[in-house]
Formats: structure tokens, C-alpha cells, sequence
């Protein structure tokens, strides 16, 4: 994923489930709060995503994405 807003960053995440209308990952960022929109890649597509929630655990963050556009 691309976080392009304040400053652009590169975010490796690993992709938990994908529907038609966005996807869960897990990843190591804690800065991607709800709101925030994101470029993402993976082997289901690609495009522009909202993060619609983030919940931090121990190790790990876990986001919520709606796709907004291709």
C-alpha cells in the first residue's frame, strides 16, 4: 500500500480477506487511521482505498479498506 497524504510511504501489509467491496490487512503502520485514503496492490487488484478502521494489537495492526476507485 501507498499512503500518500501528509508524506508518501510505503506500507507492506499482508492481505486477511477481500470482497468485492474492499479488504482486511494486517500490517505495521499505526499512523492509518479512519478516513485516510491509500493506493493498494494485490493478487485481486488494485486501486485507491478508504481505511474504514483500524484496530492495534499486540505485534500487529489490522485495517479495514473500502475500495474508492480503480
Amino acid at each position: 500500500m501507498l499512503l500518500e497524504d501528509p508524506v508518501p510511504q510505503v506500507i507492506c501489509a499482508e492481505l486477511m480477506d477481500v470482497s468485492t467491496s474492499g479488504f482486511r490487512a494486517a500490517h505495521h503502520c499505526s499512523s492509518l487511521s479512519g478516513g485516510l485514503e491509500v493506493r493498494f496492490s494485490h493478487d485481486f487488484g488494485h486501486g485507491r482505498a478508504r481505511v474504514m478502521w483500524s484496530l492495534t494489537l499486540p505485534g500487529v495492526v489490522e485495517s479495514g479498506f473500502l475500495i474508492v476507485g480503480s
